[in-house]
């Protein structure tokens, strides 16, 4: 089992209220939705919202470590997804992208093919 796809669709969703902020109202949540497919068809979907004022991360940000993360994983088999994913977080797009980076581990998909490992 491998990842064949991975799709990534930016959002914007404007907010009831404004959420006030040091450097002024934030009016709408931007964010990516991940989308990773495997060969037998099945997807599985992460959300990175950074939300501004909290931490480095941007919109543009989080996109960027997305699409590099994105690159790498395509093609990645059941056996070697766990290595990639750990590898993505030395890459700087990545590294400086908490947002991504779980929008890539929550994604159930990712989930699905990597290895089970046992706890004690």
């Amino acid at each position: 089992m491998s990842i064949v796809r991975a799709r990534l669709q930016s959002y914007s969703l404007s907010l009831r209220d404004p959420w006030p902020s040091a450097d002024g109202n934030v009016n709408d949540r931007r964010g990516w939705i991940l989308a990773l497919e495997d060969n037998s068809g099945r997807v599985g979907l992460g959300d990175a919202a950074p939300f501004p004022g909290f931490g480095l991360e941007t919109h543009a940000s989080a996109g960027a470590g997305l699409k590099l993360a994105m690159a790498r994983i395509v093609g990645t088999s059941r056996d070697g997804f766990a290595a990639v994913i750990a590898d993505l977080t030395r890459l700087a797009p990545v590294a400086a992208a908490p947002a991504a980076r779980a929008a890539i581990d929550v994604s159930p998909i990712a989930t699905t093919i990597q290895p089970a490992v046992a706890t004690r």
